[in-house]
């Protein structure tokens, strides 16, 4: 089995759209994730909805990693 991937990919604050605050190579990695580790899963949900919207929330996996998490 091959090492995994760790990808840090910010979310613009605000209402700002989305592709005029980050380069269009992070829609190819979103494109190909399936897990994701995220602070707030609602939020994390929203964003991916802005980036593409025709893709299927809920077949991904969402990780919360927050100051609740043990």
């Amino acid at each position: 089995m091959g090492k995994g991937k760790i990808y840090m990919l910010p979310t613009p604050i605000g209402d700002t759209p989305v592709w005029d605050v980050l380069p269009q190579y992070n829609r190819t990695v979103i494109d190909r994730l399936e897990y994701f580790i995220v602070e707030n899963t609602r939020s994390a949900r929203r964003f991916l909805k802005k980036v593409e919207k025709e893709i299927d929330i809920d077949v991904l996996n969402f990780y919360p990693l927050n100051k609740h998490t043990s």
